[in-house]
């Protein structure tokens, strides 16, 4: 393709920049962020070494294919002209796509919100099936990838930004982005402010939002509503962020699962009013499967083994051993 090219410099008002066809990139490079700062500063020190990718369009103008942030920080540095490598317009749409995706290989690689992206567009473009769809991408850009996983990268990139952004930002597997499709795109992107205040990481998050959506379903509750109860009183304490985020997660703990965290908050009670030494251990099952408790010990003499046996007394004589014992 590289012979093809026409090199030259060009007046940026004949360049389309509202022409997305071939963006991918995502997240979107902002103002703030500190590789737009890197990279203005390097072209307002050098210049565009690497000049943008166009092609010219039937209207006259000409469509970026390759070099979108490149050109909008030339147009932020207020460049009248810039250097363009310019592909014939007869180049078609599928080679068009591949320097798209040479140009990422040989770059920072695509996360999979701009696989997504880049896999739905082509969908589109060219109306494929997944199969379809999988079976050209693999033979014209050496990208190995499933139907079953195509949906999957699809359905990724149609979530809102907020969601997309959360996903690359915490590097969410596709196991966890899959599970904001159980929630209307409203509820989305209250989910994503919710997890955004309390700080909560990808294992946290993949949790919440099973757990979130089983309650919303058994109760028959929206999502604002749920989060609101949730949110509000935590955001009134005083505690730290680490500890109001637990404090969050357990309390979802807890109305997913009420009558589990009743057995277990009556059991720490009552494991905490033994006063038991740390050679000494008490414990029921997990989930309270079982209907016994299970003590473990250690001694290495006969004055421990004494020390023990009397604790074990103290257990049987507890007022509220009968209560423990009838509730699990």
């Amino acid at each position: 393709m590289a012979d093809h090219l026409t090199f030259r410099d060009m007046p940026l008002d004949e360049i389309d920049r509202n022409d997305r066809t071939y963006a991918i990139r995502f997240p979107f490079l902002t103002e703030k962020s500190e590789k737009w700062h890197s990279l203005t500063s390097s072209i307002r020190q050098v210049g565009l070494l690497h000049p943008p990718l166009i092609q010219k369009k039937r209207n006259g103008l000409f469509r970026i294919i390759d070099g979108f942030c490149r050109l909008k920080s030339a147009q932020f540095l207020e460049f009248i002209d810039l250097p363009v490598a310019i592909l014939p317009a007869e180049i078609d749409a599928w080679q068009c796509w591949k320097a798209v995706v040479h140009s990422r290989q040989f770059g920072q690689p695509m996360n999979d919100v701009e696989i997504g992206v880049l896999l739905r567009k082509i969908k589109s473009g060219f109306e494929l099936t997944h199969k379809e769809l999988c079976r050209q991408v693999t033979s014209r850009f050496g990208m190995e990838i499933s139907p079953k996983f195509a949906r999957e990268l699809i359905a990724l990139a149609d979530l809102p930004n907020p969601c997309r952004e959360l996903v690359t930002r915490e590097s969410l597997p596709l196991k966890t982005a899959r599970l904001f499709s159980l929630f209307e795109t409203d509820d989305q992107v209250r989910l994503v402010r919710f997890f955004d205040i309390f700080r909560f990481g990808r294992n946290k998050i993949r949790e919440l939002l099973i757990f979130i959506e089983e309650i919303c379903r058994r109760d028959e509750i929206l999502v604002p509503d749920l989060l609101d109860q949730i949110e509000k009183p935590a955001t009134e304490e005083t505690r730290s962020l680490p500890q109001l985020a637990e404090s969050v997660r357990k309390k979802i703990h807890r109305m997913r699962f009420p009558i589990l965290s009743r057995h277990r908050e009556r059991f720490d009670g009552f494991h905490s009013s033994l006063k038991l030494p740390p050679w000494i251990r008490l414990a029921a099952a997990p989930h309270f499967e079982n209907n016994y408790l299970e003590t473990r010990f250690r001694f290495s003499s006969r004055k421990e083994l004494e020390a023990i046996l009397k604790k074990l007394e103290e257990i049987r004589r507890h007022p509220n051993l009968e209560m423990m014992l009838e509730s699990i």
